[in-house]
């Protein structure tokens, strides 16, 4: 069965992602008010080759069941659905893979992408395309075959991107530890940015009972809570400690060239090989100091990585529990969805609470005052609930709730959705545990400086060492383009 890769509640229904399916779930019944599976032939085909959703987003009107949902996947496809009927509106093309959606009030799209740009798309496309003038040099870093309006860009894939509860600024986070603040629409004027971070961001929240605050986390051992408008950086959560226990998922990154410290190669000739990660992605050769590299078996299994550990924030909300806001966030590859006390100022002491749902938390979404919890039932040995519902205490304590349980016993049943081997392998739930880090924190990662007194021979190597370095961050940049 297809694992729900993304829950969106709201107060009557549930709209549940499966795979490359769209079931919308009534929650006081839970009978299927609409389904992508129930779509005939040609309809159905395309929606099973346009592979998984990764990204979706709804906008309301009136009726919380009223309005539109926008998906998109790595087909490159910004689809727009009608609610609740899931009628299929419009199919756009992306310039680039999409890593998050948003609606603005007016039902606006924003679609930020994997070469750090965000687009603005008109709901309904216009019925033929506006002769596309020449593209402005030094804004969009790639053409758009939809005629999306560019919003801003940054020099890195995006991870993350909020609208501000006025709509007057846009918040965006990168792979390389930026967090910036936007004016919105008019991007390109930067109010501020939030620096701190010491490795990727990956998930930013906006507390609707303190909107003047950010909740940002990612890759360090620690969320961060911000005065976004100020940049200054207010409280600090550390709460990898209590995560890593509950990390069962590892990740094999691509091997770079800080990752030993060696160079490969005899002589003069510098060759970094290539494991089969990158091979895959890149889809070409790459080039080291004018020599093209080979992808021989037997040099995959010389650079075999065993899998490590690397620490993810995935989703970031709050809840309020009497007179207190608690944060709730979960980890990429953890079993566990934790609870901490949104903090006033400094390092926070409050204790971070779990609750081990025993799978890998895919994401959840809060529905007054529970919360729907998504696991990866088919990790490991398969079998047990898709589904939870839990709840905070007033101590903050995260405990599993009989609220929702005809919706809850519907999603572990009725609305499952059948998936071969091959369709679950696809799903590749766990990427982006390879693709967030960058490189390690090796010191042969650095730029090399030559000593005092060294000789031609050495002040060689040290250019040629620097010259691989500069090589791969440019193969950083072919990778995104290739997204």
């Amino acid at each position: 069965m297809f694992p729900y890769s993304q829950l969106i509640a709201s107060s009557s229904s549930t709209i549940a992602l499966a795979g490359p399916h769209i079931q919308l779930i009534a929650n006081n019944t839970g009978h299927v008010l609409a389904s992508t599976t129930t779509l005939q032939d040609e309809a159905k085909a395309a929606i099973l080759a346009s592979g998984p959703v990764r990204c979706a987003a709804v906008s309301t009107e009136g009726d919380d069941e009223q309005g539109h949902l926008a998906t998109a996947g790595d087909d490159k496809q910004l689809k727009v659905w009608q609610l609740p009927a899931l009628t299929l509106l419009s199919s756009r093309e992306l310039p680039k893979k999409p890593t998050a959606i948003a609606f603005t009030r007016t039902h606006d799209i924003l679609v930020a992408d994997k070469f750090g740009d965000v687009f603005r798309y008109p709901l309904h496309p216009t019925l033929a395309p506006a002769p596309r003038a020449p593209r402005a040099p030094g804004l969009a870093s790639h053409e758009n075959p939809s005629d999306g309006t560019l919003v801003l860009g940054h020099a890195s894939l995006l991870t993350a991107l909020l609208l501000t509860s006025d709509e007057r600024h846009v918040i965006t986070a990168d792979r390389d530890e930026h967090i910036r603040v936007s004016w919105f629409p008019q991007g390109y004027n930067i109010e501020m940015y939030c620096l701190g971070h010491k490795k990727f961001v990956s998930a930013l929240h906006l507390p609707p009972a303190a909107p003047e605050l950010l909740v940002s986390g990612g890759g360090d051992d620690e969320l961060r809570v911000w005065d976004w408008l100020s940049g200054r950086c207010v409280a600090s959560i550390p709460v990898a400690v209590a995560v890593l226990p509950y990390a069962v998922v590892r990740a094999v990154r691509p091997v770079e060239e800080g990752d030993t410290g060696k160079r490969r190669g005899k002589g003069k000739k510098s060759k970094r090989r290539k494991g089969k990660a990158d091979a895959e992605e890149e889809g070409e050769e790459m080039v080291v100091g004018g020599e093209k590299e080979v992808d021989e078996k037997e040099e995959v299994a010389e650079q075999k990585q065993e899998p490590e550990l690397i620490f993810a924030v995935q989703k970031i909300a709050t809840v309020s529990s009497g007179d207190r806001v608690h944060i709730i966030f979960s980890a990429i590859g953890a079993t566990a969805l934790f609870s901490v006390g949104m903090p006033s100022t400094g390092v926070s002491t409050s204790v971070v609470h779990a609750l081990n749902l025993g799978k890998p938390v895919l994401d959840f979404s809060i529905v007054g005052e529970s919360i729907l919890v998504s696991v990866d039932a088919t990790w490991g040995e398969s079998g047990g609930a898709m589904v939870r519902a839990v709840k905070v205490t007033t101590k903050g304590e995260l405990v599993y709730s009989d609220d929702h349980a005809t919706l809850v016993g519907s999603l572990n049943g009725g609305t499952l959705i059948p998936a071969t081997s091959a369709e679950l392998e696809a799903l590749d739930l766990y990427a982006e545990l390879s693709a967030l880090p960058k490189h390690t924190d090796a010191p042969a990662a650095a730029t090399p400086v030559a000593e005092e007194g060294a000789n031609k021979k050495q002040l060689g190597r040290m250019k040629n060492k620097q010259r691989v370095l500069e090589q791969l961050e440019e193969r950083d940049m072919k990778r995104a383009r290739s997204d």
